[in-house]
């Protein structure tokens, strides 16, 4: 076989065979390399010794496009001087033994190749809109009037789309994250790209314009949804990818809700406010506390107090925890109004109040906001009356018409409230005494009587002589014999101070004259008046008393004579005598200007004997006496 037949029978076999003149170097030939330029190039060629050879040139050998994008397939081609041109074919590569098919023929390419150039040497096909499908091998083919040839390998076109891949699949708020536009084959050239957020194009802390997108730190500014696109192909931009920035609960706070005051006995709901990313899965409520803080409420967002009461008033924050971290907000204060309550009233100096001493009333209650009117009231009986107006309240140089009951009324916005009555009890030593005199089976006694707070807890009885005074008895009475003249007063003592009455003179004479005295008082209550008659007196018994000075409205003092005729007790002649026992009594009164002296115990003060006047005699029968009994009683 000549060189002719063998270079004629090696385009048969690069037809049918498509590689098989790849190892044939002597004879066909396949290389991969770069031109003047430093761009990649490949060539297939068939020749022989003596003649000129069968060559296509492709550049590049290789191409990434971008799905969408156009890509254009340039070859350039020789043959023998001896062949003619008839015409040339770009095709896709195929299975041996498969007839090639013009691509502006297939289906697939229909309406998006075309041929760009077509010269004797060289060919360009562009394809358009390209599509992942559209990665394959491309060759070129053509034709002389003798032979065929194909240039093996062809073209490899890759087609490609663009995609963002993130660094890392959580982005949390600090990190560094790195978003790359990837490409499952390499452009070539690297272009530079573009980078969009949110449909904006994005260059702030882009380090670049390469494939790369950096962002150091980064924050919640920074989520959004990327993509890439390839400059001079902006339109061609991959699919976005959504970065969703996670951090810890931030901008956390707390109010009331409803707003405005609050009113001891509403309803208040406490609400925890605050930005998360993942949202906050657990909202707690605290109380602030002297030691720190107490836990009041857990899970939900609001905290709610039904009824709330001054109880619920203090300082409360609230906690917000999500997935990252957790952040607390900062205290608000629940400040619950209400009316004064427990009014108090203290007296001051405490203790007991002498007549003399001042003391100062303070009224205290707790409220909210705090009482702006303190009102003092005293109450006598069923009725009060207002007596001054502030927080305290001085009575100075006080007297025993001070004693009574105080109380403050308490007044804020909200309401009023009385304190509970407090009792003030003005003190004072014995004043006012005075002694009183009755008498009994022959004996009298004194009594001794006084005004005092508290009342007396000791009586003394004194009995004044000449050399001095000597103390007699104690207790509020003194009961004497008789036979037992003298002057006797009383001294009345309390924890306050003490007092003594003014002497009352006792007679030697027969005392048991005054126990008549009282006998014909009850027994003239009881029977008929029978007879007037004058008569003298026979002895008499002076008695005399000091009096306050309540009683001393008196002109004179008023002198008791008693006389006793044949007044006898004996017992054994009693009965004898009954018929014609008589006794005799009289009684000398001094009228006051002012007014009547009524018959009484208490005697008046010794004064000079008064003139004889007129004496109304009384006649008493006993309504128990077995035969007549007459009493004669004188009264003057």
């Amino acid at each position: 076989m000549n060189s002719r037949s063998l270079a004629h029978s090696g385009t048969m076999v690069l037809q049918e065979e498509m590689i098989v003149g790849a190892l044939f170097f002597s004879l066909f030939g396949a290389s991969v390399q770069r031109n003047d330029n430093g761009a990649m190039q490949s060539s297939a060629m068939s020749c022989d010794w003596q003649w000129n050879c069968w060559r296509v040139l492709y550049r590049p050998p290789f191409i990434c496009a971008l799905i969408g994008s156009s890509v254009d397939l340039l070859s350039t081609y020789t043959y023998p001087s001896s062949e003619t041109l008839h015409g040339v074919v770009w095709h896709v590569g195929r299975q041996a033994k498969e007839e090639p098919v013009n691509i502006t023929n297939e289906p697939f390419y229909r309406n998006r190749t075309e041929y760009l150039t077509h010269s004797l040497t060289s060919s360009t096909l562009r394809i358009r809109d390209l599509r992942e499908g559209d990665s394959r091998e491309y060759r070129f083919r053509f034709f002389t009037h003798k032979n065929r040839f194909t240039g093996v390998p062809g073209i490899h076109l890759s087609v490609t789309g663009l995609e963002v891949k993130v660094s890392t699949d959580m982005v949390t708020e600090g990190q560094h994250v790195t978003l790359t536009c990837s490409t499952t084959c390499t452009l070539s050239p690297s272009p530079p790209y573009v980078w969009y957020r949110n449909g904006q194009p994005v260059t702030h802390r882009h380090h670049g314009r390469d494939k790369d997108f950096h962002l150091s730190s980064v924050s919640t500014e920074d989520s959004g949804h990327y993509s890439c696109a390839v400059q001079g192909h902006e339109q061609l931009t991959s699919p976005s990818v959504g970065i969703d920035v996670r951090y810890s609960p931030k901008n956390t706070s707390a109010y009331i809700c409803p707003p405005g005051e609050i009113s001891e006995g509403s309803s208040v709901t406490l609400v925890c406010s605050s930005s998360a990313n993942p949202p906050v899965n657990t909202y707690t409520w605290f109380r602030s506390t002297g030691a720190g803080s107490t836990r009041v409420g857990s899970g939900g967002q609001n905290h709610s107090i039904p009824n709330v009461s001054s109880a619920h008033s203090g300082e409360y924050h609230c906690s917000a925890v999500n997935s990252v971290n957790e952040a607390s907000s900062a205290s608000l204060t629940l400040n619950v109004k209400y009316p004064p309550r427990s009014p108090k009233t203290v007296t001051s100096p405490s203790g007991e109040v002498v007549e003399g001493n001042s003391v100062t009333l303070t009224c205290s209650s707790e409220a909210n906001p705090p009482v702006h009117t303190y009102t003092w009231y005293q109450r006598r009986g069923a009725l009060s009356s207002e007596i001054g107006v502030g927080q305290n309240y001085s009575i100075s140089n006080m007297t025993y018409g001070d004693s009574g009951a105080y109380y403050c009324q308490a007044e804020n916005v909200k309401g009023s409230r009385n304190s509970t009555p407090i009792f003030v009890d003005v003190l004072y030593a014995p004043r006012n005494l005075s002694v009183s005199v009755s008498s009994f089976d022959g004996a009298i006694t004194l009594i001794c009587s006084c005004d005092a707070n508290p009342p007396v807890k000791h009586y003394t009885w004194h009995k004044r002589t000449g050399t001095g005074t000597s103390q007699r008895a104690t207790g509020r009475n003194l009961t004497l014999e008789s036979a037992e003249s003298g002057l006797y007063y009383c001294e009345a003592k309390n924890e306050v101070g003490a007092a003594e009455s003014n002497s009352l003179p006792i007679s030697e004479k027969n005392t048991a004259g005054i126990y008549a005295v009282v006998v014909i008082v009850v027994i003239a209550g009881l029977v008929i008046p029978s007879i007037l008659l004058r008569k003298k007196r026979n002895s008499v018994t002076e008695v005399r008393e000091g009096t306050t000075d309540s009683e001393q409205d008196c002109s004179s003092p008023v002198y008791v004579n008693v006389s006793r005729v044949a007044m006898t007790f004996d017992r054994k002649k009693e009965s004898e005598d009954a018929e014609n026992d008589i006794h005799y009594t009289s009684v000398y009164f001094k009228h006051c200007d002012k007014q009547d002296m009524s018959l009484n115990s208490t005697l008046q003060k010794s004064m000079p004997p008064l003139q004889e006047e007129e004496v109304l005699y009384s006649t008493a029968k006993p309504h128990h006496a077995s035969h007549e009994e007459v009493l004669y009683s004188t009264v003057k």
